[in-house]
């Protein structure tokens, strides 16, 4: 498996990037509309994604 690796925008620390993961902001900063039964994220929710009226649960 490719180990994936990216760079954290200018002035962004690890901690925060972590915050804005976990509370859902990267998924809406990538456009994504977010149905979450958990913010911050937690064991086992209900999310759903949806992006061009397409609707994905996962």
């Amino acid at each position: 498996m490719a180990a994936l690796h990216a760079a954290l925008p200018a002035g962004t620390d690890f901690a925060s990037a972590t915050r804005d993961l976990f509370g859902w902001q990267v998924h809406r900063r990538a456009g994504l509309r977010i149905a979450f039964s958990d913010e911050p994220l937690r064991l086992d929710p209900v999310v759903v994604l949806g992006l061009l009226g397409v609707r994905a649960p996962c």
